[in-house]
C-alpha cells in the first residue's frame, strides 16, 4: 500500500507549485503535537499537549516551555488580534487567553460535551471548533454562546470531526472537515458558501486534512496526515495544487497536523509523529 501510495504522489502531481523546500528543521522532545500559531512579533507557538505546554520558538529555532496551571491538554492555536495567544484545552474543556506578554488574562469554561480543538478570533467574536459535536461554536470573550453552525453529516454546511480553521481573504472562513476530506467554507456573517476539495486520495484531492492556514495573497495551504502532504487551495477552485520541491517531487512528512504561516512565505509544519517543527519556503 505504501508503495501504491508512493507511485500515485510522485507519478500523479498535477497542477504542482513547485520550487518549494524546507528550510527550517527543528526537533524536539514534544510528543505528538497538534497545532502551530505564529504571532505578531514572530514568535512560532506549538502545543504540545500531551506534556501539558506550549514551546515558544524565537527565530533561531530556541524553545521556551509555556505553562500553566489551569492548562491541561492544549490541542489548538492561533494568534489574537491583540498580538497574544489563544489556546484550546480539550482536557479542561476551556478557551484561554493570553496576552501579548504570554500571560493568561481570561479562561473561559466550556461545557464537558464541547471538546474544542481550535479557535479563530474574528471581530469580538471567537469561533470554536467542538470536534466531538461536529459544529462550530461563536462565543463572545466571556464565553457566552451566541450562534452554532453545523451539525453531523456529509452534505451542505455539516461536519465529520472537524479539525482547524483559519480566516482567508474577502471574510471567508476555511475549516477542516476531517473524514469528509474536504475544506468548509463560510462568511464571517456566518453564511454557507459551500466545500472546498473532494475526498480522494490524489494529488488535488483530500483524504485526512487535519491543519488549515491561509496566506496573504488568499492561498490556503493543507497538510493531509493520510498521505503525509501539503497542498494548497483557493475560494475559486475545487482541484488543489501539490507543494513540490524543485524536482517536482512531494515534500512529504511524517503525520503532518497543524499548520501556520510566517514571515518570507514560509509555512510552518508540525510533524507530529516526530515531534518536529519545520518551516517549508513555499513559492
Amino acid at each position: 500500500m505504501k508503495f501504491i501510495l508512493q507511485t500515485v504522489l510522485l507519478l500523479s502531481v498535477l497542477g504542482a507549485l513547485t520550487g518549494a523546500e524546507i528550510v527550517h528543521r527543528y526537533p524536539t522532545d514534544m510528543t505528538l503535537p497538534t497545532d502551530v500559531a505564529v504571532l505578531e512579533d514572530g514568535r512560532i507557538c506549538v502545543a504540545d499537549g500531551v506534556n501539558g505546554r506550549v514551546l515558544v520558538f524565537n527565530q533561531s529555532g530556541k524553545h521556551q516551555d509555556l505553562r500553566f496551571p489551569e492548562m491541561k491538554r492544549p490541542l489548538g492555536l492561533a494568534a489574537d488580534l491583540n498580538g497574544g495567544l489563544l489556546i484550546t484545552d480539550t482536557e479542561a474543556h476551556a478557551l484561554f487567553i493570553l496576552d501579548k506578554f504570554l500571560k493568561l488574562t481570561i479562561n473561559i469554561p466550556l461545557e464537558v460535551s464541547i471538546d474544542p480543538t481550535d479557535v479563530l478570533p474574528v471581530n469580538d467574536l471567537l469561533w470554536i471548533i467542538d470536534n466531538d459535536g461536529h459544529r462550530i461554536l461563536i462565543v463572545d470573550r466571556k464565553g457566552s454562546i451566541k450562534h452554532t453552525l453545523g451539525k453531523k453529516g456529509s452534505v451542505g454546511p455539516t461536519f465529520s470531526y472537524p479539525s482547524t480553521i483559519t480566516l482567508g481573504k474577502a471574510n471567508q472562513i476555511f475549516v477542516c472537515d476531517v473524514l469528509n476530506g474536504r475544506l468548509q467554507l463560510f462568511n464571517t456573517d456566518r453564511s454557507y458558501q459551500g466545500q472546498i476539495a473532494d475526498w480522494g486520495i490524489t494529488p488535488g484531492f483530500l483524504f485526512r486534512p487535519k491543519g488549515v492556514a491561509s496566506r496573504e495573497d488568499g492561498r490556503i495551504a493543507v497538510s493531509d496526515s493520510f498521505t503525509g502532504t501539503l497542498q494548497t487551495f483557493s475560494s475559486q477552485s475545487s482541484q488543489g495544487k501539490m507543494i513540490v520541491d524543485a524536482s517536482k517531487k512531494p515534500i512529504r512528512f511524517k503525520n503532518p497536523t497543524g499548520v501556520c504561516w510566517g514571515k518570507s512565505n514560509v509555512l510552518w509544519v508540525v510533524e507530529s509523529a516526530t515531534g518536529s517543527l519545520i518551516g517549508v519556503q513555499v513559492p
